[in-house]
């Protein structure tokens, strides 16, 4: 009976970290997911309350997404009506209707300043009104045309 001689495990080890590195470059598959774009989605919280007194309208709205964002970013956006709530440092409860405006973009310096620019435009058009912003990471799948 023949017996089979393996390999030592001093060999092995550099093969499969070699194996192992490959694989985690991608060089050893098509390369596509060193090639994807990152993306990030971007969620800007608009209060709608004007601290002087009054409300931004719906009119007012509009034409700041016609003006300013929808140039900032043409390839699409969306907006959500929602109702906010916050506690101030002075422990007072505030209430206010928010618009959520929703953008998912590729994460790069020129749309991070992009969005500094939404921010600071809309808090200088209606008087300072409160915004909150988030940004994370996503992985977006774009159907239809």
């Amino acid at each position: 009976m023949r017996t089979r001689r393996s390999l030592p495990v001093v060999l092995l080890v550099p093969v499969l970290a070699a194996v192992v590195l490959v694989a985690a470059s991608g060089c050893g598959g098509s390369g596509t997911d060193a090639e994807k774009t990152a993306f990030v989605q971007t969620e800007l919280y608009l209060g709608l309350e004007i601290p002087a007194g009054g409300q931004v309208s719906g009119e007012q709205f509009a034409t700041f997404l016609d003006e300013v964002v929808t140039p900032a970013f043409p390839a699409g956006l969306t907006v959500f009506d929602s109702y906010g709530q916050m506690r101030q440092s002075d422990g007072k409860i505030v209430r206010q209707t928010t618009k959520v405006l929703l953008l998912v973009h590729e994460d790069t310096k020129a749309n991070s300043d992009a969005v500094s620019k939404l921010i600071s435009s809309y808090r200088s058009r209606f008087e300072n009104p409160q915004v909150m912003h988030t940004t994370q990471a996503v992985e977006p799948e774009f159907f239809g045309n």
